[in-house]
């Protein structure tokens, strides 16, 4: 048995890689990030410590633990278009909000049930790769953020958060569901920042050069009216 913690400093649901008792706090220190973060036992479920232990001492001697997941489709389900995770019956294909039974359209996307293409949300090759391989080691942390680096990085964070939306709803109490979902939320909203920043940029420097182009086009009429008017008082 595998037992999770919230990490203060990385902020991440990962296993602790040593624990110690020290007067009434239980220390634990994060696998992930090695930084040790402590409680008190008044804030501990009781014998929270004795089961740690015993998980600890267990992990030491037993095999790696597999968690039994959802069956990953064969090559021919691959080949046919199987979705890699079915949205449950009573919820939008989309966005997987709850879908009233006779609602024509989504209260939350506002897709229109009729129209729903199954193709557009469908993930890349490789992304559904991914995703395939991390079904079967769905509590390791460290595949989960691989997995959400490729979709960053192919511009599928919207896939991707759509099939942890789905496992949620298969699952309500999927620690790793939740996380990758809030993750891919959090990187999506900092992309959406970033560029609409980069616009605003790039306004502003396109603002700048119409005003330099105008006062250059003004400093230049006013020239060649001066030298206009100096002609012809020269001249006469």
């Amino acid at each position: 048995m595998k037992i999770l913690f919230l990490c203060p400093a990385c902020e991440r649901l990962t296993a602790f890689s040593e624990f110690r008792i020290e007067g009434d706090a239980l220390v634990l220190q994060c696998a992930r990030c090695r930084v040790e973060s402590r409680t008190q036992a008044t804030d501990v479920a009781p014998s929270a410590a004795a089961t740690i232990a015993a998980a600890a001492s267990a992990s030491a001697t037993a095999p790696p633990h597999k968690a039994a997941l959802e069956p990953i489709p064969t090559q021919t389900d691959r080949d046919a278009g199987e979705e890699i995770l079915p949205v449950p019956e009573g919820h939008c294909p989309k966005c997987v909000a709850v879908r009233p039974t006779e609602a024509s359209s989504c209260a939350y996307c506002g897709l229109v049930f009729s129209n729903y293409k199954p193709e557009e949300l469908k993930p890349s090759t490789a992304l559904a790769e991914h995703f395939r391989r991390l079904l079967s080691k769905w509590d390791d942390v460290e595949e989960h953020d691989r997995v959400i680096q490729a979709a960053l990085t192919q511009g599928e964070l919207a896939v991707l958060g759509r099939l942890y939306r789905i496992r949620l709803t298969r699952s309500a109490d999927d620690a790793f569901a939740a996380r990758g979902r809030d993750e891919v939320l959090r990187l999506a909203t900092a992309s959406s920042a970033g560029l609409a920043r980069g616009d605003s940029d790039a306004i502003s420097r396109h603002r700048s050069a119409g005003l330099i182009g105008a006062l250059f086009a003004m400093l230049l009429f006013l020239a060649i009216a001066l030298y206009a008017i100096f002609r012809r008082y020269s001249g006469s």
